[in-house]
């Protein structure tokens, strides 16, 4: 069978391409796909979700980051691709390296937004990039899934707590505001928070793959491959002046409508539409649509709907993390646990809850080496049977109808090593001093990023991604704009909105650590200061914990997490893992 690479350059040929430029992401910028958007997967095999490769006729190179370096070389033919670290001054040292002055690079004009196409013209001015409006991938990848049609179910006002009414009035006052005629919205999840909906386009995501027009009249655009939908969906958007049109309608509905005047998000928005809209004359306004940080900052209702959610959560993850203590050590030879059974068992166990969806996202489920993945994606050929003395890290989460969930624990199976030890209570450290900060408002996260590796750097560690990540409310796992990382941001942490705190450590090819836990900022009791309430609610390992490592503060923290999670969550503990539970829970003295 010809390599897709081989098939992919006979493109190249005949589009008189020196080269191609591919992103890992969809048409929507997504980080989870659809099947039919993993192109890269199908040309390379790398399934990571960080990623940007540049073809030409002779090389081929992915650039990703420091989570998926390790699985880039493992799932790679290192013969037909080289693997470089993802930022943008590498990819362009590599373009001026490997190509001519005067050389055309083709990229599809869906995949990449305004700002990044924009980035490339003005760093690369020696050379042409050509906007191709049909992925090749497409083309040349036969047997590809069809695009997936999900249908839309209306998100209550119980959990949302804001009706879509009042929310198209906030959005269309900045519009108002900055003398705008209308707003392009070009991520799904913004939708569903303005629409209060939910679909099911995308695994883990329950959102419906769109675009949206929300003018300053209070008209709503709704651009999506599905265009009939459930007659409750019909009569909602009826009365909530919201219509429905094909995908393919949009730069026809935007210059039917004679705007003076569209606000375009250039870090999400693809380019191809800019240029198409920019073609008919029509001013674009670019700037970061105000929907994405609205929704970020979530109301008292979304987060108390999100607070429930993480006890029964937390519980379930409990009662997994129990099962597996007790029988790892009492059956593992003849149990025969691995890491495909261990996430179908955390699986059946969230199951079990009425509200429950589905999972957040794939079940990071990685024992031994494995672990040290840092987005391992178990497959039947990578799955590993558990032994004793060695770490597994499971991280995982819950799509509820009240919230979204996201937490990781990593536990000993056997004897941990004093190293394993020594790194779990640094890593603890460091989860501790972040989730016990306080700090002043305009903070943000790049300025309280060291504190979560400074007992780590203090041995000479460190782990290669962030420290936390944005969570939506019943929306991605994964969401912005505010983050904790080194790179510079400079949204500020602000009251209501949720992060992760998960810093980890990676010994490459032996063992992973990551602890992580979702947090709200929320006001302190310092005038001008905020801190965070962490809301998971699952133990850590009391056999990985060094305590003599912890001073009395930390201890402190700990103790009341503990007491803290029994209060919460004991009531739905399986009684053959209360003692285990006891266990894990008792103070530290």
């Amino acid at each position: 069978m010809t390599h897709p690479l081989l098939l992919f350059r006979e493109f190249l040929k005949k589009a008189s391409f020196d080269a191609f430029m591919l992103s890992v992401n969809d048409e929507y910028q997504g980080e989870y796909l659809a099947d039919y958007a993993y192109r890269i997967k199908w040309l390379s095999g790398f399934s990571g979700s960080a990623g940007f490769m540049v073809i030409t006729p002779e090389k081929a190179v992915l650039f990703t980051d420091g989570r998926y370096e390790l699985q880039a070389s493992l799932q790679l033919d290192t013969h037909l691709f080289s693997v470089e670290p993802l930022n943008f001054l590498t990819i362009k040292k590599w373009i001026e390296r490997h190509l001519s002055p005067q050389a055309i690079i083709g990229y599809d004009g869906w995949l990449h937004t305004i700002a990044s196409i924009k980035k490339f013209q003005q760093n690369l001015i020696n050379y042409h990039f050509k906007c191709v409006e049909r992925n090749p991938v497409d083309d040349i990848w036969h047997d590809q899934p069809e695009v997936p049609k999900g249908g839309l179910t209306l998100h209550p006002l119980i959990y949302a707590g804001v009706s879509l009414n009042a929310k198209k009035e906030k959005v269309i006052s900045f519009l108002h505001q900055e003398k705008i005629d209308a707003l392009f919205i070009s991520q799904p999840d913004a939708i569903a928070w303005l629409l209060n909906i939910r679909g099911q386009d995308v695994p883990h995501q329950r959102v419906k793959n769109a675009r949206g027009l929300l003018c300053a009249s209070g008209a709503f655009y709704l651009f999506s491959n599905e265009t009939t939908f459930s007659d409750d969906i019909t009569t909602y958007f009826h009365d909530h002046q919201i219509y429905i049109c094909a995908h393919t309608d949009i730069v026809k509905v935007i210059e039917n409508l004679s705007l003076s005047s569209l606000w375009m998000d250039p870090f999400t928005s693809p380019y191809i539409l800019y240029s198409d809209l920019t073609a008919i004359k029509l001013p674009i306004f670019l700037k970061e649509d105000p929907i994405t940080l609205l929704k970020a900052c979530k109301n008292m209702i979304e987060l108390d709907a999100m607070r429930a959610a993480h006890i029964r959560d937390g519980a379930a993850i409990t009662n997994f993390l129990g099962w597996l203590h007790t029988t790892s050590f009492n059956d593992i030879d003849e149990i025969k646990i691995d890491e495909i059974k261990a996430a179908e068992k955390l699986l059946s166990i969230r199951q079990k809850d009425p509200l429950f969806l589905e999972p957040s996202f794939s079940t990071i489920s990685g024992f031994g080496a494995n672990s040290a993945i840092i987005h391992y994606a178990v497959t039947p050929d990578s799955n590993r049977a558990f032994q004793k003395n060695n770490l597994y890290l499971v991280d995982s989460g819950g799509q509820y109808h009240d919230g979204t969930t996201d937490l990781t624990r990593t536990i000993s199976i056997g004897e941990p090593s004093l190293e394993q030890k020594d790194r779990y209570t640094r890593v603890l450290k460091g989860h501790i001093g972040l989730a016990q900060l306080v700090f002043p408002k305009g903070t943000t996260g790049h300025q309280i990023d060291a504190i979560a590796r400074l007992h780590l750097w203090q041995v000479g560690l460190d782990y290669p991604h962030g420290t936390g990540h944005g969570v939506g409310a019943g929306l991605f796992v994964h969401e912005g704009p505010q983050r904790i990382s080194p790179g510079f941001n400079q949204i500020t942490l602000q009251e209501g909105m949720i992060l992760s705190n998960e810093p980890g450590y990676y010994k490459p090819h032996h063992y992973g650590i990551r602890l992580e836990n979702l947090m709200i900022v929320e006001p302190s009791d310092f005038e001008g200061f905020l801190c965070f309430e962490t809301i998971s609610w699952v133990p850590f390992d009391r056999d990985l914990i060094i305590p003599d490592l912890l001073n009395l503060q930390e201890k402190k923290w700990l103790n009341m997490y503990h007491k803290r999670v029994k209060e919460k969550t004991a009531s739905l503990i399986d009684g053959a893992y209360k003692e285990w539970f006891e266990r894990m829970t008792a103070p530290l003295s």
